[in-house]
């Protein structure tokens, strides 16, 4: 747009608007010749004054005489003075024809115009102006009519001025109205200052000067370029200060297009209109806006900065070209990549420009900033509900999309490379997989910070309010962070997770999507909600919550296994586990503890009325232990001890059967095996094996072969013995070849 001011003001504007060469004064004019002369006379001339002062001096070298009621003049030169007298604007032509009756003049065969300075052609400071800088026009033949004050001529017009020179079909000049139309073909040129500038070149089907409104305008398929700097328009319009014709503002109007593929730019901006705001001098810009379908696209191969949005404006520095801030409004899409990635293959969707690793920025408003002595954005800022989506550079990577009331985007100094990126205010974020479920998180604020490497996001550090939603699981904390590499989300500030049938919480929680995994570690409590919709509650009771709690915590999301290790418990109610490890399968009902286990629960007397129900404590400790659900069956394995109402019972494996009955669990036998030894208060037993009976209340001992020891009453051996608990009575069954035997101790 300086290109155009440029030719623009001192070309057209500066000898038109100054020019009176068509005017005459408003005294009756004096006739050249008398009516019906036909003679020649040489050296014609008279001159025109106002006030004691010359406005007009006509000269011509000989009157050829009269034809067709027309004065012939031939070597024309007139000089018109400006106002004040102190400068004036010189015609030549070969002929002249001047029409008294209709009080037209014609000036034919090489007419020459040349706008002259101010006083003898010199300068304020005395020096006298070059030749060459004075504005000439040349045309073959002009017309002008005395009464409309319009002058016209539809030939080619050509016209230079110093560096500047160009030609156009036609000219109209309206001396009332001070308006000079170019009709067609309009082209001008600006030739280099220096051997390292280049050449500007303006083209236009039609030009026009206002002298009222003080304004050019050139319409239709308008080019302006220098150089690889190219603008084009259907309209452009120049508006000129009414003190000194300085340059104030053009206006470029109906599909406009800028391109420069200048190293330092490499920029494109297609707009409806864009209005250009000059400072003082006219010589530097102050601000751009632009309006309409604004769109702006980087033409530097390596990065990508494009925008497009309802209205843009720009904000220059004082006496520069260096651009302080850009500010785009309405539907405002700005599409920003480091570095150009690898092609993996077309996206597909409404934005046809985006590419793999790109990041779409929308806002309702947006603010650019820039470095102070660079073309270097420093930060972005996006006002209102916005939104930052990062595409995947591969396949197998996740798309994410935050959104916020306020977002900043920060660029490392000097360069162009995003450093850092802020959100304040209802902060959302999703984590799109290419399979499987959306992570959703969202907080009162985020910071997040990309990779110097492939520069895509690394971190989100969400804090205030912190929450998580994936396919069936939620949960909370006081802040959250994302590592895009690992693909791991962990929760720190009393963090708490849920699903539709267990609740944790722990000092830390995390989510390892990489690994399918969901951990939890410092003071981890579980509740796991036992829903009486079971068919049958497993070894615990429906419609009461069970605990769980450890130092440490993993469960696997896909197969549903949950490990609790180190000081590992599970309870519920006054029904107790507890190990150095506890697993759970939950699609297979499944329970595993290992080391240290203990087991607490009470077994129900069913010899009592409902009323009065006798709950006699259970403990039972070993290696390990499992609870399957489909066998309805607790397995303690290695180093087992039972503690009970009954006495101590140890032995290498120890099996609990249970019963479900009106969608209650209960003990119906349990079986030890395996060197089993039985200590009761005055006895002790042996055998390797002894299975308990709930309904009856009774143990029966089996193999070994078994044993009875009391030291009061002696021993008793046979092949199966049943010990009653209610009576303590000892029940013994023998074989072909193995005799039942008692020995009782005779006191002496």
């Amino acid at each position: 747009m300086i290109i155009l001011i440029t030719v623009v003001s001192a070309v057209i504007l500066n000898y038109y608007k100054r020019s009176n060469f068509f005017r005459y004064p408003a005294k009756p004019e004096t006739k050249l010749l008398p009516e019906n002369v036909s003679d020649a006379t040489q050296g014609f001339s008279f001159s025109q004054s106002e006030h004691g002062r010359t406005t007009f001096v006509f000269h011509a070298k000989s009157r050829l005489g009269f034809k067709d009621n027309m004065n012939l003049l031939e070597s024309v030169t007139v000089k018109v003075f400006g106002k004040d007298g102190d400068r004036y604007d010189t015609i030549t032509s070969n002929q002249c024809e001047y029409d008294q009756a209709r009080e037209e003049i014609v000036f034919l065969d090489n007419v020459v115009i040349t706008f002259g300075p101010i006083s003898k052609t010199a300068t304020p400071s005395g020096r006298t102006i070059p030749n060459a800088l004075l504005t000439v026009v040349k045309v073959r033949r002009i017309k002008y009519a005395q009464k409309t004050g319009i002058a016209e001529t539809e030939d080619e017009v050509d016209f230079a001025r110093g560096r500047i020179h160009g030609k156009s079909c036609g000219l109209t000049y309206d001396s009332k109205l001070g308006s000079i139309y170019l009709h067609s073909q309009v082209e001008i040129f600006v030739d280099p200052a220096g051997p390292e500038d280049s050449e500007i070149h303006l083209k236009s089907d039609s030009l026009t000067y206002f002298k009222a409104s003080n304004r050019i305008e050139m319409r239709s398929n308008v080019l302006v370029e220098k150089s690889c700097n190219q603008i084009r328009a259907n309209v452009i319009e120049a508006f000129l200060s009414d003190v000194d014709s300085t340059l104030t503002r053009i206006d470029a109007r109906k599909d406009v297009h800028s391109v420069s593929r200048d190293p330092k730019f490499m920029l494109q901006v297609d707009a409806e209109s864009v209005s250009y705001f000059f400072g003082k001098t006219g010589r530097w810009l102050s601000k751009v806006i632009a309006q309409g379908n604004v769109q702006s696209r980087s033409l530097d191969p390596e990065l990508k900065r494009d925008i497009s949005a309802n209205r843009v404006e720009l904000s220059l520095r004082r006496n520069s070209n260096l651009v302080d801030k850009l500010v785009a409004s309405g539907n405002v899409v700005a599409i920003l990549a480091d570095k150009k990635p690898a092609k993996t293959g077309p996206l597909r969707g409404p934005n046809r420009d985006v590419e793999p690793g790109d990041k779409i920025v929308k806002s309702p408003l947006m603010l650019v900033s820039f470095e102070p002595e660079e073309r270097k954005v420093s930060r972005i800022e996006a006002k209102g509900p916005s939104s930052v989506e990062e595409l995947p550079v591969y396949p197998k990577d996740d798309r994410k999309v935050l959104s916020a009331l306020e977002m900043t985007l920060f660029f490392e100094k000097g360069s162009n490379n995003l450093e850092k990126f802020t959100a304040n205010k209802q902060v959302h974020v999703e984590v799109i997989p290419p399979t499987g479920p959306v992570k959703k998180t969202t907080s009162d604020h985020l910071i997040a910070l990309f990779d110097q490497q492939n520069r895509q996001i690394s971190q989100l550090h969400q804090f205030g309010n912190f929450t998580y939603q994936e396919e069936g699981r939620q949960a909370t904390a006081h802040e959250g962070q994302y590592f895009a590499q690992n693909k791991l989300v962990a929760l720190h500030g009393s963090p708490q997770t849920r699903d539709v049938n267990s609740k944790t919480t722990a000092d830390i929680i995390e989510f390892d999507q990489l690994q399918n995994l969901f951990k939890a570690r410092g003071t981890v409590r579980s509740v796991f909600y036992n829903r009486d919709q079971q068919t049958h509650a497993g070894m615990f009771q429906p419609g009461s919550p069970v605990f769980a709690s450890s130092d440490f915590m993993e469960a696997q999301t896909s197969s549903g296994i949950a490990k609790y290790w180190k000081k590992a418990k599970l309870w519920q109610e006054d029904q107790v586990i507890s190990a150095e490890t506890i697993y759970l399968y939950r699609s297979e009902k499944k329970l595993v503890a290992e080391k240290n286990v203990r087991s607490f629960f009470y077994i129900e007397d069913q010899k009592t009325s409902a009323k009065k129900m006798e709950r006699k404590p259970v403990t039972i400790q070993a290696e390990r232990m499992v609870y399957e659900d489909r066998l309805q069956r607790v397995l303690y394995e290695r180093n087992v001890q039972l503690n009970s109402w009954m006495g101590v019972l140890n032995s290498r494996q120890l099996e609990v059967f249970l019963e479900s009955e009106e969608n209650q669990t209960s003990i119906e036998r349990i079986l030890a095996k395996g060197g089993v030894k039985i200590y009761q208060p005055g006895r002790t037993s042996c055998s390797e094996s002894a299975e308990y009976f709930r309904s009856e209340e009774k143990i029966v001992l089996v193999g070994g072969p078994p044993r009875v020891v009391d030291p009061e009453r002696g021993s008793t051996v046979g092949a199966r013995l049943t010990l009653g608990l209610n009576d303590g009575s000892i029940s013994v069954e023998g074989n072909s070849e193995t005799r039942p035997i008692t020995r009782q101790r005779v006191a002496r």
